[in-house]
C-alpha cells in the first residue's frame, strides 16, 4: 500500500513536471507567433515598399533620361552635334527666350526636403499654374519652372525629391529646367547622404548600382540657364545657375543665334578671354594669381580642354560672392570657383554680353552656412532673398547688376541650426522692358 502510494506520488510530481514544460513551450510558442506576428508582415511590408520605390524610381529615372534626350535631339546645339554629349562629362549651358508676360517658378536649394517640394507644389495647383489632378503636369500657359540644383545630399528624402523632379521634367520637358548644382556630381554625393540614402533604402548592393545609375544621369543637367525676353531687336537675360558666374567661359554664341531655345557645349576653358574685359589691373593681377594657383597646376595652360577634373571646379557650380560691393580677394575659400566682388562680377557681365544681348544678373542658391552669419541673416531678414549690388530698389523690381540668392529648403539641417522655418520660392514676371520685371517672393 505504501508503495503504491510512492508510486503514485512520483508518477503525479513527474505529471506535473511535464505539464510545466509542456506549459513553458506552449508560452514560449505563442510568444514566438506574437513577435512574428509584429516583425514578419512589417518586414516584408518594408521590402515590398523598397521594391516598388527602387523600380519605381529607375522607371522614372529611364523616362527622365529619355526626355532629354529627346529635347536635345530636337533643338539646337551650337558648337557639337547633339550625338557627342551623349552622357559622358559634359558642361553645357541653355538659353530659352520666353514670351513677355510669361512666368517663372524660381526654387533655391532642397537638399532632400520633399515636404517642402510638396508644399511648393500644392501651392502651384491651388494657384491654377498645375492641374489640380495632376501635380506634375504644367497648365497655365507661359509658366516655366526653373530649379536652381542641390537636390540631394543633407536631408532625408533625396530620392522622393528626385523622382518628383523627373515627373515634372517628364511631363513638361520644355517648360522644367533642372540646373546642376555642385552636389549633383558623384565625388560630392557619395560623402554628404545620397549615397547612404541610397544603401539604406535599398540595400548596399542595389543602393550602389542606382546611385552610378543616377549620378550618370546628372551630365544632362545644364550648368546655368540663360532666360531672355525679346524687346523689339534686343533681348535681356538672366542667368540661372547654382553657385555663380564663369569667366572661362563664352556664352556669347549661345546667345546670338536666332533660335528661341538652344545648348551650347563647352569644350574649353579659356581664361584668356576675359582679361581684356576686366577693369582693374589690381583685379587682372588678383585674376591670373587665382589662375595660376587653382587651374594652371592641372593644365599648365590658360585654355585647356576640359576633362572630367575640370567638371569638378565649375565656376557655375562653386562660386560665391561677397556681401558688400568690394572684396580684396577673389579666391573662394571652398578651394573651387571664385568669390566675386561687385567689379568683378560687372566686368564678367560686360563679357557675356554683346549688341543686342544683354545679360543683366544672376538668380543663384548654394550660399548657405548652418551658423548665422551676414548673408544667412540677410537671407533670413529678406524673406529668404538676398540682394546683392544692381540699381536702388529692392524686390519686387530687378536691378540690372543684380544677384539674387535664394535660401534653402527649411528642412534641412541649415534650417535646424540657425534656425529658421519657412520656405520660399519666387515667381518671376517677365516683360518686354527689363525695367518691368518683378519677383514676387512666396514664403509658406
Amino acid at each position: 500500500m505504501i508503495q503504491e502510494l510512492k508510486l503514485l506520488r512520483n508518477n503525479d510530481i513527474k505529471g506535473k513536471k511535464m505539464l510545466i514544460k509542456r506549459n513553458q513551450f506552449v508560452l514560449i510558442f505563442i510568444f514566438a507567433l506574437f513577435v512574428g506576428s509584429l516583425l514578419l508582415p512589417n518586414l516584408s511590408l518594408k521590402r515590398t515598399r523598397e521594391n516598388i520605390s527602387k523600380n519605381v524610381f529607375l522607371k522614372a529615372s529611364e523616362k527622365f533620361k529619355f526626355s532629354c534626350l529627346q529635347q536635345f535631339q530636337n533643338n539646337l546645339w551650337i558648337n557639337k552635334p547633339f550625338d557627342e554629349v551623349g552622357l559622358r562629362p559634359s558642361i553645357f549651358l541653355q538659353k530659352l527666350v520666353v514670351s513677355p508676360g510669361s512666368i517663372i517658378f524660381v526654387r533655391g536649394d532642397l537638399h532632400g526636403d520633399f515636404v517642402s517640394l510638396e508644399k511648393n507644389l500644392k501651392y502651384l495647383q491651388r494657384e491654377g499654374f498645375l492641374d489640380k489632378n495632376d501635380k506634375y503636369k504644367i497648365i497655365k500657359p507661359g509658366f516655366y519652372m526653373a530649379f536652381l540644383g542641390d537636390y540631394i545630399d543633407r536631408g532625408e528624402s533625396s530620392v522622393e525629391v528626385l523622382h518628383t523632379l523627373f515627373q515634372l521634367k517628364i511631363s513638361n520637358p520644355e517648360q522644367v529646367i533642372l540646373i546642376r548644382g555642385n552636389h549633383e556630381d558623384k565625388n560630392i554625393c557619395c560623402r554628404y547622404g545620397f549615397y547612404d540614402e541610397l544603401c539604406k533604402k535599398y540595400g548596399y548592393q542595389n543602393g550602389s548600382s542606382v546611385f552610378n545609375q543616377i549620378c550618370d544621369l546628372f551630365y544632362l543637367l545644364p550648368s546655368a540657364l540663360f532666360l531672355g525676353v525679346r524687346d523689339g531687336y534686343e533681348v535681356n537675360y538672366m542667368i540661372f545657375c547654382h553657385g555663380g558666374v564663369d569667366p572661362a567661359i563664352d556664352p556669347k554664341p549661345l546667345l546670338a543665334n536666332e533660335s528661341s531655345q538652344s545648348f551650347l557645349l563647352v569644350n574649353h576653358l579659356n581664361f584668356d578671354l576675359i582679361l581684356p574685359h576686366l577693369s582693374e589691373v589690381g583685379t587682372r593681377e588678383a585674376f591670373n594669381r587665382v589662375i595660376k594657383k587653382r587651374f594652371l597646376r592641372k593644365s599648365g595652360l590658360a585654355n585647356f580642354k576640359i576633362n572630367e577634373d575640370h567638371l569638378y571646379d565649375c565656376s557655375f557650380f562653386w562660386s560665391d560672392f561677397a556681401v558688400g560691393d568690394e572684396t580684396d580677394s577673389i579666391l573662394s575659400g571652398r578651394g573651387r570657383g571664385f568669390l566675386y566682388g561687385k567689379k568683378f562680377f560687372n566686368d564678367v557681365l560686360r563679357f557675356y554680353s554683346q549688341k543686342g544681348h544683354f545679360v543683366r544678373g544672376v538668380f543663384r542658391a548654394h550660399q548657405h552656412y548652418p551658423w548665422p552669419n551676414k548673408i544667412m541673416r540677410l537671407l533670413k531678414e529678406n524673406n529668404g532673398v538676398c540682394k546683392l549690388w544692381g540699381d536702388q530698389g529692392c524686390l519686387p523690381s530687378l536691378s540690372s547688376g543684380a544677384v539674387y540668392t535664394f535660401l534653402v529648403a527649411p528642412n534641412t539641417p541649415y534650417g535646424q541650426s540657425v534656425p529658421f522655418s519657412f520656405d520660399t520660392f519666387g515667381l518671376l514676371h517677365t516683360s518686354a522692358d527689363f525695367n518691368n520685371w518683378k519677383m514676387d517672393i512666396i514664403n509658406l
